[in-house]
């Protein structure tokens, strides 16, 4: 059986999502023992690797299978912004469930510019974001909610810190109509204290 919808997100990306839904693993869910994932694979990536992309799907080999899931996982990975086009696909492999996920990755990524967090350094975010976003790689797509989720690190990582802000983002560019902007995320509401102060020069 097949199956295969079409549907807008964020007024730019398109999700597909095309199943391949055999028999033998219909069987395997409704008797004794319920599927499990073998292998997961990723297909048209350019940007990401494909360790990247399935990380971002949140799925593992040895999880029981649901193909409702892989809906919202592909839901997820579209409305993230990063992809314009996902499909997969799933077939029984030695008694197990083999998932494969054609993506389309977003033509454009902007640089991300982190401002005001003084708490955190240069490397502590880069390494803390990519810890949380699989796919963040310094840069993100241009909408999406990955903006979101990176804002939301953000947040998570200055209350490690035991600095509660709020992240506001927003667009950096040289001039009015400049190709090359950016995503800049501030920090707000900070309640940070001076530890010193020195003079050079």
């Amino acid at each position: 059986m097949q199956k295969r919808f079409s549907r807008l997100i964020l007024g730019c990306a398109v999700l597909t999502v095309a199943v391949i839904s055999l028999s033998s693993v219909t069987q395997a869910q409704t008797g004794e023992r319920a599927a499990k994932i073998g292998s997961i694979h990723i297909t048209g990536e350019k940007r990401f690797s494909e360790e990247q992309v399935i990380a971002a799907t949140g799925l593992k080999a040895g999880q029981i299978f649901d193909p409702k899931t892989l809906d919202a996982v592909a839901e997820r990975l579209g409305k993230s912004g990063a992809f314009t086009d996902i499909t997969y696909s799933y077939l029984p492999v030695n008694g197990l469930v083999s998932i494969t996920f054609r993506v389309e990755e977003a033509a454009k990524f902007r640089k991300c510019v982190f401002d005001n967090f003084v708490w955190l350094s240069d490397e502590e975010i880069q390494a803390g974001l990519k810890k949380e976003l699989p796919l963040y790689d310094g840069m993100a797509p241009e909408t999406g909610g990955m903006l979101d989720e990176i804002a939301a690190a953000l947040e998570k990582l200055s209350k490690e810190k035991g600095v509660p802000v709020r992240v506001e983002r927003r667009i950096a560019a040289a001039a009015v109509g400049d190709p090359n902007w950016s995503h800049i995320y501030s920090a707000m509401g900070a309640d940070a204290k001076v530890q010193s102060l020195r003079f050079t020069g």
